[in-house]
Order: C-alpha cells, then structure tokens, then sequence
C-alpha cells in the first residue's frame, strides 16, 4: 500500500487504463486522461452492453486498436468494469498527478530552447568572427541541436555531440599528442557502438518493430530495466571520459594560475551535462520500478532535454570565452609584468644554432628568406625518432620546439618569433631617390610632395607586391612544408606595417583556434624622429581601414609621441621595445607570434633579445627561437638617455648629413624643427 490507497498491481492496472484508453480516444485528443475515463464510465453507463461499433463512433478508435485492447483486457466487459473502477469514489480522488509532474516540461524546453538557441548563435559568431570562420565541428554541433527534440534518436543527437567535441580536441593542436589521438578515436568509438546499442534496443525490443505507431500493436521485451541502465550508464562514461580527455593537455599549458584556473573551468563545464545524464539515468530506474515502463515519461524527458541542452552550451564554453576580449573591450597593454600579485619581470635570451640569421657569418644584404627557409637550417633534434623520415624540416623543428617547453620549467618558456620588416613604401622609394643625406636634412620633414606623400607613408606598387611575395611563401610553407602558422599576430600601428600584415596574412590556411586577427601595439612603431614617416594616423583611421584588427584599449585617437620637434634616444627606444616585448609575452602565451615593424625597432628589438645584428630588407621576414625567463623579483630601475631636440635644412637642398648633424644649402644653420601639420 501507499499514500493512494492502491496497491502496485492496482496502480499498474490504473495506467495501463487510463493510458490505453485515452490512447484509443482520438475524438478526446484535447481532454485530460482523467475525463476520458469519466466520459467512458458515462458513457457505459448509458449503454452497459454496448457493441464494438458503438464504442467506436464514441471515442473514434480504429476497431483493429479495440480488439487488441479487449484481448488485453478480457473482453468487452472487464474493459467496462475497468473503466467503472478507476472512475469510482474509490480511485479517481487519488489519480490527480503531483504538482509539476508533467508541466515541467514545457518551462523547461522553452527555457533551454531560447538559451541553447542564443549559446549556439554566439558560438557561430565567434567562430566566423574571430576563429576565421565556421568549422566542421561546429556544424555538427549545429546538427545535434537541430534534432535534439526527436526521441527515438536521442542517442544519436549526443552522439552528434560528442563527436563535435571529440572532433574539437583533435583539431587543438595541428598535431596533437599521441594519446589525445588514440583517446579521440578509442572513445569515438565506443559512444558510436553505445549509442547504436541504445538505439537499436529502442527500435528493436518491441516485435514486429513499430516504435513509430501504437504502444500496443507489439509484443515487446518483458525486462527493458537493464538494457536501457546499462546503455545510458556506457553513455555517461563516455561523458566523463570526453569531460577528462583534455584536461591533461590544459594543465600541461604554461599559464599563470589565473589563467590555468580560467582554462580548466571552461573545459570542466562539461560536468554539468554528466551530473544531468545521471539525472536522466536515475529517472529511467524510478520510471520503471514504479510503473513497469508502461507509465508516461515526462521527468525522464525533461532531464533529457536538460542533459542535451547542457551538453551543447558546455561545448560552445571555449567559443564564448573567446569573445570575451570582444565583449569586455580589454586586451593587453604595455603596463609592466605582475604574477600573483607581487612585481616581476622578463630576461631574453636567443637560442642559436637553428636559423642562419644567428650565423655573423650570414651575409643580411644576400640574405633572401624565401630561398633559405626562412633560414631553418637542416639539422637533426634531439626529438627525432622513427617518424621523422616523414616529416618535412620544419614539422621536426615545430615538435622540437614543443618537447622544449613541454619539459622546461615553471618560469621558463621558448617562443618563436617571426619578425618581418614592412614592404617599400613611399618614404623609402624617396630617400632612395633623393638620397639619405637630402633625405635626413630635407624631405623627410614634409608630409610629401605632388607625386607621393610619406607621412605614415602607406605601400608602393613594388611593396605590395614584397607582401605579396611574402604571402606566397607562407601559403607554400603550410601546405608543402607542413609549417605551424603564428598564433597570435602583433602589428605596428603605422600605416606601411598594417597593410604589410594585412597582405601578408590575409586568407593563409591558417589555425581555427588562432585566426589572423592582429594586435595593434602603439609601442612596436619605428624609432621616433623628427620625420613626418614616423607620425601615425589617427585611431578612427586605422580601425575604418582594418575593421577586424584588435586596437590595445590604452590606444589615444591621435598621435601623442611625435611631436615633430623631439627624437627618441637610442637607450629610449631599447627600454620600449623591452616594455613592449614584456607586454607581449606576459600577457600571451602563445608559442609561435608574428610581429611586423620597422627596420629600426627591428634592429633595437634583435638587441633586447641578445640576437647578432641582422638587417632586414623592406618586405623581409626571419624567424628567431627566444628563451624567456621570468624573474621573480622587482626589477632594477631602468636608466634612459633623454629625447633630443633636432633640426632640419628648411631652404632645401643640396644638404648633407653627418655625424655632426645636417650641413644645410649655402652654409646656413639647420634650424631647430617644429610640427609640421598635414592635410591628413
């Protein structure tokens, strides 16, 4: 007995009841179970004896339906006496289900169906956006959603899920590790042959199979408890298997704790789906402990739409975390290095013996990175194995790099730079004309001439076609020489760098997860001069002209480090290019970065990094394998030499220049300079 007053035999005759009959009543499609069973019990009371075809005019049951039902049942009369009795003082008081029972499935769905819906439309946004557009594994994801709602394939749509996410961890890195290979494929397939399982019982428990037409036109499995346990219990290892699977690879990331604890949470959302599959799995057991599984289903669907929901919004997590920069409008800037809250700060170190440009036997004005690989030099590492024969230069060089940071300490990392120089543009095409010496004295301090201006000079026809060069070589290099593209793009904000980049790396095959969205650094810009090529445009004009690139918050909407008047010192421009440097490799942890500047921010970056002088030609780009250390102390005060005032030639030429400074057109004295303002 129990709170009804009915025994379990009784509450099992109840269901069957109620459930069949209301089933059979197509004329009763829109009524409660309830009042079927009163409006039969009336109706039997009007026609105790009534025939097959009068009860089918009644309820609009089909007559093959009615016999199979009566044979269940007894016979005409035991149906007629069922009905009396479930309708009787005696049952009916007690049938009215518990508060919430079936209601709570429709808040439920549209709750999860607005949020799913708005999780999935953001994940897409920032994939196109941000990760250089959708991926295979996002339109799988969008697949499960669209059939979460069908039941007979439940297993299926989180199958669908899993697979996007599997298919996700495959593609976290261009050449992921050994074991996240194997569990990739291992638990593939073990939820494809768990989900065919659970589908298939579903399908095919009932004979002659007809899951998709009425509960009673089969002889189906008497014990469907275990089958539907032990396939839902493989389900939600494979969950908690496909939960732990990158976690390994997460903690083996060299993040400060904040981040790592940033990381870890957004690949540990996952749990939530789990805890709401052993929901779903517990309701499963109570639906057939209590009601045989011939009862209705309305928790263990609501904790399926729950369990399929979260699933969704939990592999959406890391797409939506990468919106946040987008969201919040905060990237990095230049603002010194702070771990765990107390002041540290950064040491360079350049490891040679890879590259030719860490050769002084290299000559930089023969030097041509296309036809020396970048200048990779073909060497064995101490990482080649077996495979290697397969693998090009560059792959074995990749991995090396890898294995180094996989076993360097806690506050040691090594990155590979890619600096490139930016192609000609009309600054350089002048002085080439004019010469260096007229070039210093004179023209560098116009904004231009009628023929060409040169103040944040943009690129020549024979520069663009440097960058075009330079993006040839790159798509060559990934696809022949397999080599692991940037993951993170740092740009000077003058005009010649941006369009440079943007040539550059503009539809590459790059990495999903590290799309071609550069950073604009106020700090990387060339050593500041009195020249009107060192003036940057404003704010408004680079983000109208580079509408994807991701401009620093601290950066000002004019220029307020060219003054025109005052030049930067050599100490100056080294302690910027190590603030900027430091900025860069404390805030991003990327492995492989791409930075495109100047000649002379290039030549006092190579020093701060402890890299031999190497010039670049315009349009040139060398790699470099640095090791950083990071000191956990507050750094030395940083002593610089002070800007210095200059002065030009204003009568024109001919001039001359020297390390006295400019000799100026008939004897006369520079003249101390002053801001020129230009049209732009």
């Amino acid at each position: 007995m129990n709170g009804t007053g009915l025994t379990s035999d009784q509450l099992d005759m109840v269901a069957a009841v109620c459930i069949n009959l209301s089933f059979l009543a197509r004329k009763f499609k829109d009524s409660k179970t309830l009042d079927v069973v009163h409006a039969f019990a009336r109706f039997y009371q009007r026609y105790p004896n009534a025939t097959n075809q009068q009860i089918v005019d009644f309820s609009g049951a089909r007559l093959s339906d009615l016999n199979i039902l009566q044979s269940f049942l007894g016979g005409p009369d035991e149906i007629r006496d069922s009905v009396n009795w479930v309708s009787s003082s005696d049952v009916s008081p007690y049938l009215p289900r518990a508060p919430g029972a079936g209601h709570i499935l429709i808040p439920i769905f549209w709750v999860f169906t607005i949020l799913t819906t708005t999780v999935l439309a953001l994940r897409l946004w920032s994939r196109q956006s941000i990760a250089g557009g959708i991926r295979a594994y996002d339109w799988i994801m969008v697949v499960g959603y669209m059939y979460m709602a069908l039941d007979v394939i439940y297993p299926f749509t989180a199958l669908v899920i899993k697979c996007s996410l599997l298919l996700f961890y495959y593609n976290l890195s261009s050449s992921p590790a050994r074991y996240l290979k194997i569990a990739v494929w291992v638990t593939f397939a073990f939820a494809t042959g768990t989900a065919i399982a659970s589908a298939g019982y579903s399908l095919f428990k009932c004979t002659p199979v007809s899951f998709w037409t009425e509960w009673f036109t089969s002889v189906c499995d008497s014990n469907q408890t275990i089958p539907y346990l032990v396939t839902g219990a493989a389900m939600i290892l494979a969950d908690l298997i496909i939960w732990l699977m990158p976690l390994p690879l997460v903690m083996g990331l060299k993040l400060y704790k904040r981040e790592r604890i940033a990381a870890i949470f957004t690949f540990s959302l996952g749990i939530f789906a789990c805890i709401a599959s052993c929901f779903r799995l517990w309701a499963v057991h109570k639906y057939f402990l209590t009601t045989g599984g011939s009862g209705k289903t309305p928790i263990i669907n609501a904790w399926a739409v729950v369990e399929l929901n979260l699933a969704i919004i939990c592999a959406s997590a890391p797409a939506l975390r990468a919106l946040w920069p987008i969201v919040s409008s905060t990237a990095p800037i230049a603002s010194g290095v702070s771990i765990n809250n107390g002041k540290a700060y950064l040491t360079f170190e350049t490891v040679p013996g890879f590259f030719l440009q860490d050769d002084p036997s290299t000559d930089p004005s023969t030097f041509d990175y296309v036809a020396a690989n970048f200048g990779l030099i073909d060497r064995p590492y101490l990482t080649d194995d077996g495979n290697s024969l397969k693998l090009t230069q560059w792959q074995k060089f990749n991995r090396y790099v890898d294995k180094l940071n996989y076993k360097s300490g806690r506050n040691v990392e090594y990155r590979l730079l890619f600096i490139g120089r930016h192609s000609e543009g009309y600054h350089n095409a002048e002085e080439s004309y004019v010469g260096t010496p007229s070039w210093n004295c004179y023209w560098a301090e116009l904004y231009g001439n009628e023929t060409a201006v040169w103040e944040d000079a943009s690129l020549t026809a024979y520069g663009k076609s440097q960058a075009v060069r330079a993006h040839n070589f790159w798509k060559h290099q990934i696809d022949i020489q397999k080599i692991t593209p940037p993951d993170a793009y740092y740009v000077s904000p003058l005009a010649r760098c941006l369009e440079t980049a943007n040539i550059t790396y503009s539809g590459l095959k790059l990495k999903a997860r590290h799309p071609f969205i550069p950073t604009v650094k106020e700090l990387l810009r060339e050593a500041i001069t009195i020249h009107t090529c060192d003036r940057r445009s404003s704010k408004s004009w680079i983000t109208a002209n580079y509408p994807t690139f991701r401009i620093e918050p601290s950066f000002s909407e004019e220029d307020q480090i060219w003054s025109g008047i005052l030049s930067e010192t050599a100490s100056a421009q080294a302690y910027r290019m190590k603030v900027v440097l430091s900025d860069i490799f404390s805030s991003d942890h990327s492995t492989i970065i791409s930075i495109t500047a100047h000649s002379g921010a290039i030549r006092s970056m190579l020093s701060v990094l402890g890299h031999i002088p190497f010039s670049l030609v315009t349009g040139a780009i060398i790699p470099t394998l640095i090791k950083i250390t990071t000191v956990r102390e507050s750094p030395s005060p940083t002593t610089t030499q002070p800007w210095t005032a200059e002065a030009w030639c204003t009568n024109g030429p001919p001039v001359a220049s020297g390390s006295g400074g400019c000799t100026c057109n008939g004897g006369m004295p520079p003249v101390t300079a002053s801001p020129i303002i230009s049209p732009r």
